[in-house]
Order: structure tokens, then sequence, then C-alpha cells
């Protein structure tokens, strides 16, 4: 039986770089999405951008189009857990599937002494991704470009509405 000292069984550990964690915690905002290798997220500041909005072809469970046809956003349901806020997806309101949070926000709704506080703190956000590109930043590529609904999505649904079919 061969003895291995300590030293060598430390350079045989297994050892996770730092690479992991940067992809792990800059994808999708506080890792509510995946985000693809070579895919960076369109992170806007305050100022003006000019994107075009890319097309994708839509698979299995977007609720807004079918599969095979061609649709600018996915929109996705998440709740924020936890004393961090993170943000996780809601199975329930994105997949049809039970949803632990939303089964935890039913019991609140129906507990006489929870507060109107623990109740908004378990409610779904609706979110939003969109494939862009940024006209003035073209060497970026297409990137992804996630956001709440609420601000953002609404105006542009607005805008949206109020434009001519072409």
């Amino acid at each position: 039986m061969v003895k291995r000292t300590k030293k060598a069984a430390r350079k045989e550990r297994k050892r996770a770089g730092s690479a992991k964690r940067d992809k792990v915690l800059t994808s999708g905002g506080k890792n509510t999405i995946r985000i693809p290798d070579g895919v960076t997220l369109f992170r806007p500041v305050d100022k003006s951008y000019r994107l075009d909005f890319l097309l994708y072809e839509v698979g299995k469970g977007n609720k807004c189009a079918d599969p095979g046809e061609w649709y600018y956003e996915r929109t996705f349901y998440t709740h924020r857990i936890g004393i961090d806020n993170r943000y996780v997806v809601c199975p329930s309101h994105t997949f049809g599937k039970p949803c632990p949070v939303c089964e935890e926000l039913a019991k609140t709704k129906k507990d006489p002494d929870a507060t109107e506080e623990e109740e908004k703190s378990l409610r779904v956000s609706q979110r939003q991704l969109f494939l862009v590109r940024d006209r003035d930043e073209p060497e970026k590529g297409v990137q992804i470009f996630e956001h709440s609904y609420f601000q953002f999505g609404r105006t542009l649904d607005e805008c949206r509405n109020d434009a001519d079919e072409d």
C-alpha cells in the first residue's frame, strides 16, 4: 500500500476557481437566469440607448407565442426570498407547476394574524427577457436584457400599442 503525504493529498484536491463564482453571481441579476457562455447581459445606466430588439424562435412554455413562432420577449415570474432578497423563478406562474412560495402565500392570506408586509413579501413579480443589440456598441453583439415588466415592459407595451402595425 502506497502512503500519500499530506502535501500530495492537498495537490490532488479539486479546487473551485473564481471564474465559476463570477459566472454565477453576475448572471441574471442575483441568479434569476443562467446565461449561456459567450453571451453577456445588457446592463443599462442612466442614459439614452438605441437598441434593436431581436426576435427568437419560441420553444415550449411561452404563454405569449406558440412553439416555432418568432417573438421578441420571454415573460417569467419571480419571488424575492431569503435575507438577501434573491430572485427565484416561480414555477407556478412561469411553468404551471407547484410553487412552495405561492403555497406559503396562500396560507398567509388565510392567516388572520398575518400582516400586509408578510403577504407582500411573498407576492410574485413579472419579469421579461429580451435579446438586444446596442446600435452604439455593435461590437458587444447580441446581449440579454432582463428587467421587470413594471419598470420597463409596461412602457414598451404602451409604445408598441401606439405604433403602426408596420
